[in-house]
């Protein structure tokens, strides 16, 4: 027996309802390891390792008018190449990820919060806490009006993290 084994191994996907997440989750990342479709409403505080599959290692993907909070966890990819950056927290359509809480640590740090480029606009990434490995939340790499610091929080540079704080 492992305690510190993943309780889940497979993708958790819902395209409605109201989902509370507190197990670790270990699981293909080719669409995210956590699927929020429709209109589906996430409540994330768990370890969530998404494993590289085709091009991609989401941890976190949030589509149609779906949202997910994010209170805390640790988030990382499994097993992605150097020269395949992929997304960890993504937002499609016009859903809502709200991250209170957790690490975050994607293999290429731009990627960590990102945005579908068509939905820029509709979709959104709220930060409101959390740490981040070489990315900072106040200042997006993927481009402009997709991840959005509340304005009651700064970022706070420790090394190569970067932390939401309150101001």
């Amino acid at each position: 027996y492992d305690e510190n084994a993943a309780t889940t191994l497979s993708t958790v996907s819902y395209s409605s309802g109201q989902h509370n997440i507190t197990g670790k989750i270990q699981a293909n990342g080719g669409f995210g390891a956590v699927q929020a479709e429709g209109t589906a409403q996430f409540t994330i505080d768990a370890d969530v390792y998404a494993v590289y599959n085709s091009g991609g290692a989401m941890a976190v993907e949030a589509g149609g008018t779906s949202k997910v909070i994010i209170n805390g966890g640790d988030f990382r990819q499994v097993g992605v190449p150097k020269d395949d950056p992929c997304d960890l927290i993504y937002a499609t359509e016009n859903a809502t990820i709200e991250i209170n809480g957790g690490t975050f640590k994607a293999v290429t740090p731009d990627n960590t919060l990102n945005v579908q480029d068509i939905d820029r606009g509709n979709a959104r990434i709220i930060v409101k806490g959390g740490s981040f490995y070489k990315y900072d939340p106040s200042n997006p790499a993927m481009g402009p009006n997709e991840v959005f610091l509340d304005d009651n929080y700064k970022v706070v540079q420790d090394g190569d993290w970067y932390k939401v704080v309150h101001k």
